[in-house]
């Protein structure tokens, strides 16, 4: 498995990751006519605008196997929420069901951690579906539950609950 910083080519490949891995997670939990409904086409212009380099201070670090398929990445940067007492955000992680629990998140994750420390970051967070069942992911990392809000997906009103960390340092993934 290789981790690499993502590229403007890597958009399309993000995009199916991102996809698929909301039809598989939030099955049961998001409502099937909304899953059935992405984009691939949509989420690659939004990975585009990204790769774009439009978002100053904030990264994308993309998995891949050993047939140089993305299964997997992450994004983080500047804390876009005021009322999060967090300098930063991890904004998205996604994997691939199959290459789930194989600790490629901890190797997305310790990339992310560390583009963050080396932008002089402190602390940061991370939203998860409250039903999602992988969000003890984030607790095993030591995330803390620092916030709760309700927000509305297919007409579905859905708790999500804010994971944190005070330190950076204090994120538990393998360096």
């Amino acid at each position: 498995m290789r981790i690499r910083s993502a590229i403007q080519l890597d958009a399309v490949q993000i995009a199916e990751v991102h996809v698929n891995s909301w039809r598989t997670t939030y099955k049961g939990i998001v409502p099937d006519s909304y899953l059935d409904n992405l984009s691939v086409a949509k989420r690659t212009l939004l990975w585009e605008k990204q790769l774009d380099g439009g978002n100053e201070g904030s990264k994308i670090f993309v998995a891949e196997n050993e047939a140089g398929q993305i299964v997997g990445f992450v994004s983080g940067g500047l804390n876009r929420l005021e009322s999060m007492p967090f300098d930063s955000e991890i904004y998205a992680i996604y994997l691939l069901e199959e290459y789930q629990r194989q600790g490629i998140g901890e190797l997305l994750m310790s990339s992310i951690t560390s583009f963050l420390t080396d932008q002089g970051y402190k602390s940061t967070y991370l939203w998860a579906l409250e039903d999602n069942r992988y969000r003890f992911f984030y607790e095993k990392l030591g995330g803390v539950p620092k916030g709760r809000e309700e927000i509305e997906i297919g007409s579905v009103k859905l708790g999500e609950i804010a994971y944190g960390w005070d330190h950076l340092d204090r994120l538990k993934v393998q360096k």
